[in-house]
């Protein structure tokens, strides 16, 4: 119902009372009298007149409209690992005794050079896995799991942050970084065996010299999601990696310098169906000794690199062999000029993978690497505009694009593009256009869905914006008005407007939380309920709304990813715990709810008008607007930003009033979606277009009414 502080709940609406004006075009002259079939043609032409020139108004569309799945998803941001970890000296005495009881990774820390005062509370935190995410509960108090996600929030799409090994050893910015940032990832074919229950319990991890990954698992994640109607996307950062990245590829690929050999002139270089591989589509990942020779038996090029490492460094057994020859199929001649055989790590194999300290030309060896500012990875090299180092280029988009696929074949439905381009190792729009509809090719030859693909833009946007279907930017920033902004209705009305800038070629996500940013709370001056409200606003919009874990039941403390962390709102005693958790949950639930509702489609188009009170300005606390598009039915939105009873007098211009299927005789209302009560009773058509009186107690959020034409009860 959208309230909060239930035990003071006031009464829904307390509308006031009008008259409705009659006039003489709207009224049969006898009543007693039917009209013959002329009085009513003119009739309906004078009510039709009284509104002037007649048409639906148009729907806005861009030019390259996004895939329309991205538009009908809620989104809900999850870390694994600690989505469900739990310190055994927090919470209440059962969530302690389950903490103790769980099956948890133990983490060594790795850092180099360092040591962090914290450490020892940082090793008794319990780390969550994959496999946390199958449990049944629906109570966040137990678990952030997919039920709960599903079931409780009722969100439809899973972003998970990077879940692969991840550099937790070199250059960590922060001491007490004890696993290092998701985003330094160091292999990015397998989700770290951290994560997998079975590998804790062997004793192995992805550090192990017989390695063990978390695959299976996430494969049982995404089936499990899909079994629940849900979509699964990917978090991936391909400007760079982290560094000592262990390079694994497929089998079954063909190498790029072959389309350079048979087409110098490079037109089949940005054509991949002219290119298409068969071998992709069911791709085979070279990650044991085992897999590496079975796979060369049937294929000649894998079957010569293999031969011919072994020839060069005898000595490699196991997961190095494997390594070695993945990374000198994709070497270059002038890099396998005296191969080192000592080499563990990618950049001392395939120096040229990475950007060299000038940006401007692909690394020559050990040290020439450029990293920014950012300590833990390398940027890789991407500059299409170097035509003399095409063979990098190509080599390092082939791989994006094979890690992308591999992925989308195992049933991953999308991919969030972390720092999506940049004017350093140049990643372009360009690049990505290509990599998106490649994957999504590929996909349509398994019979799949298109991908969805969300980018963090901070470069390229207007570049960016026909290539992804939705962007970051747009909303968090403004909508949470830090800084002392005044958040009222002309206020939240830039904010709406602006998120539509990149004229409706992708959508923006609404989101008031990530996992770069502070909680809605902090510096906001909303409340946890106030916040709700504000999120609402781009739920109620042509947009992808979101969801940081934790926000639904009003997590205060900021999400620590870098570090081992928990959610101390899922445990009882603890300062970000909230009592009224389940009924903020419901509030959430309430709005996806109506967001996802078929009857609700006018909240998925793009047709949009703020309305204005009868003095032609803004409602100060109240912001109301109308939706439609596509055939939907119209829907009058109405969000009291604050806590306080506000009430305004609204307006219809004809010309929306006819646009949105408005006559001006017959009688109209608004009914609430979420209670079903009339927030604005039948009045003509012309009665819309003088007063729509809207009063809203302190305690209610918001309205999403449908407008419909009042029908005659018999």
């Amino acid at each position: 119902m959208m309230f909060h502080r239930p035990a003071q709940l006031l009464s829904l609406f307390a509308l006031l009372a009008w008259s409705v004006l009659t006039l003489s075009a709207c009224a049969s002259e006898d009543p007693d009298e039917p009209s013959t079939p002329a009085d009513a043609r003119a009739d309906a032409d004078v009510c039709t007149a009284s509104f002037g020139p007649g048409g639906m108004l148009a729907t806005p569309v861009g030019s390259s409209a996004p895939n329309p799945r991205m538009g009908e998803q809620v989104v809900y941001e999850l870390q694994v690992r600690s989505a469900n970890a739990c310190d055994p000296l927090v919470g209440s005495a059962e969530q302690q005794e389950a903490c103790r009881a769980r099956v948890a990774p133990e983490v060594n820390y790795r850092a180099e050079g360092t040591t962090c005062s914290a450490l020892g509370q940082l090793e008794r935190i319990r780390l969550g896995t994959l496999d946390d995410l199958l449990e049944p509960t629906t109570d966040y108090r137990e678990g952030i799991t997919l039920a709960y996600v599903n079931e409780r929030v009722g969100a439809t799409a899973l972003w998970l942050m990077p879940l692969f090994p991840n550099n937790d050893i070199q250059r960590i910015p922060d001491p007490c970084d004890n696993i290092g940032s998701p985003y330094a990832v160091r292999d990015y074919w397998h989700a770290a065996g951290t994560l997998s229950r079975a590998c804790i319990l062997d004793g192995r991890d992805e550090y192990s010299e017989n390695p063990c990954w978390a695959n299976e698992e996430l494969r049982a994640v995404i089936d499990e999601a899909h079994a629940r109607d849900m979509i699964v996307m990917l978090d991936i950062a391909f400007n760079h990696f982290g560094h000592r990245y262990q390079f694994y590829d497929q089998a079954n690929y063909a190498p790029h310098t072959n389309w350079l050999a048979q087409d110098p002139g490079g037109e089949l270089l940005w054509d991949f169906e002219a290119t298409f591989d068969p071998g992709l589509l069911e791709p085979v990942i070279l990650d044991n000794d085992q897999t590496l020779r079975e796979q060369a038996a049937n294929l000649p090029d894998l079957q010569q690199a293999l031969t011919t490492v072994e020839a060069e460094c005898p000595n490699l057994q196991g997961q190095r062999l494997v390594q070695h020859v993945a990374a000198w199929r994709a070497a270059l001649p002038n890099e396998r000029t005296d191969w080192n055989c000592d080499a563990t790590m990618l950049e001392d194999m395939v120096p040229g993978f990475y950007l060299g300290s000038d940006t401007r030309r692909p690394s020559q060896g050990n040290g020439d690497w450029f990293t920014r500012d950012w300590y833990d990875v390398k940027f890789i090299f991407h500059r299409a505009d170097q035509p003399q180092w095409r063979n990098e280029f190509l080599r390092q988009r082939e791989y994006m694009f094979r890690v992308m696929n591999y992925w989308v074949s195992q049933g991953v439905d999308g991919f969030r593009l972390d720092h999506a381009t940049d004017d350093f190792g140049g990643m372009s729009g360009e690049e990505w256009r290509y990599l998106i509809e490649k994957v999504s090719f590929y996909a349509e030859q398994r019979g799949q869905e298109r991908p969805v693909f969300l980018a963090e833009e901070f470069h390229r946007q207007q570049e960016m914006s026909p290539v992804v279907d939705a962007m970051t930017e747009g909303f968090l920033f403004d909508m949470n008005g830090r800084n002392g902004a005044i958040k009222n209705a002309g206020y939240v009305e830039r904010v709406l407007e602006n998120a539509n800038r990149f004229s409706f070629n992708t959508y923006i996500k609404a989101g008031l939380e990530n996992h770069d940013e502070l909680r809605l709370v902090d510096g906001t001056g909303f409340s946890p309920w106030t916040g709700m409200g504000f999120w609402a606003l781009g739920a109620a919009s042509w947009t992808m709304p979101m969801l940081l874990m934790g926000q639904e039941f009003g997590e205060s403390q900021r999400l620590t990813f870098k570090r081992s962390a928990f959610l101390p709102g899922r445990f009882v005693g603890t300062s970000s715990y909230r009592e009224d958790g389940d009924q903020l949950i419901a509030a959430y639930r309430q709005f996806i709810d109506a967001r996802l509702d078929p009857g609700n489609a006018a909240l998925l188009r793009t047709g949009r008008r703020f309305l204005r009170t009868q003095t032609g300005g803004q409602a100060d606390n109240l912001v109301a607007f109308v939706r439609w598009g596509n055939n939907s039915t119209p829907m009058l939105v109405v969000h009291n930003l604050w806590e306080s009873e506000s009430s305004a007098r609204f307006v219809f211009a004809p010309d929306l009033a006819a646009g949105i299927g408005m006559t001006a005789c017959d009688e109209w209302r608004a009914v609430d979606t979420f209670t079903g009560s009339v927030l604005v009773p039948c009045m003509a058509g012309t009665e819309w277009t003088r007063s729509i009186p809207i009063r809203m107690p302190w305690n209610r959020r918001a309205s999403w009414a449908r407008i419909e034409v009042c029908t005659e009860v018999p």
